[in-house]
């Protein structure tokens, strides 16, 4: 009787664990859903997380600080930095970065920087964690004092690997998140975005293969707002 009662709980406990990893196995995979891709494209363009924000306010920087070095027109000049999340922030990141810029001029007037970028690292969101290569190339133009606000344009690519956690689900992929911006307007004096709009394409792949692809544009409305539109949906953003 002993035995007989020993093997039932054997099996019990058997059946119980071969639940258990099903339930693991079925949590980490699942599709990328529309608000799942919203969460990855919000992450790519909040300052944050090092996202396109924070870059635009680094093309900002970049035209001051070489203002100050006398920068000369059609001279290509390199820069090797590390952007770190400041300490105690809710999102974690660091990455290092690889730019290259050069003024051009017109009749030895400033008129504009090209910028390209490259950069590898990390972020960690209480909900995404992303080891990912940045690259792209941007404009800023508009420099001279009496011209308004800068205008900046860029054609960024964030790629890499992911994991989602939400709602104990645990989803990895991969992705590769394209984001074209056209007139973003910057304060010369705050350095924050006025407006302007992008459009992006993000596409990947979970673990088990199955493959996801979504499209849609974000629109900067001033004031750290912004939002993502997917489909019919539009979604808030706080830069």
């Amino acid at each position: 009787m002993k035995k007989l009662i020993f093997n039932l709980i054997v099996i019990s406990i058997l059946t119980a664990s071969a639940i258990s990893c099903q339930r693991d196995e079925i949590n980490s995979f699942g599709e990328i859903s529309e608000a799942d891709a919203v969460e990855i494209i919000e992450q790519a363009i909040v300052s944050d997380s090092y996202g396109m924000d924070i870059q635009a306010e680094d093309a900002v920087n970049t035209e001051s600080s070489m203002k100050s070095k006398n920068n000369i027109c059609g001279v290509l000049n390199e820069v090797s930095t590390t952007r770190n999340s400041i300490s105690g922030a809710i999102i974690y990141f660091t990455h290092s970065i690889d730019y290259s810029f050069e003024l051009i001029c017109e009749g030895n007037m400033p008129q504009a920087y090209d910028i390209d970028f490259r950069g590898n690292g990390q972020y960690i969101s209480p909900r995404l964690e992303s080891e990912d290569i940045i690259t792209y190339g941007a404009n800023l133009s508009n420099l001279l004092p009496a011209d308004g606000p800068y205008i900046y344009n860029s054609s960024f690519t964030r790629e890499g690997d992911q994991i989602l956690k939400i709602n104990g689900n645990r989803k990895e992929f991969n992705s590769t998140l394209s984001i074209a911006s056209s007139q973003i307007l910057i304060d010369k004096t705050t350095r924050i975005i006025l407006g302007g709009s992008a459009i992006f394409s993000l596409t990947g792949n979970l673990t088990n293969g199955d493959a996801f692809s979504y499209n849609g544009s974000i629109i900067f409305l001033g004031n750290g707002r912004a939002t993502i539109e997917i489909g019919n949906t539009i979604y808030n953003v706080s830069l």
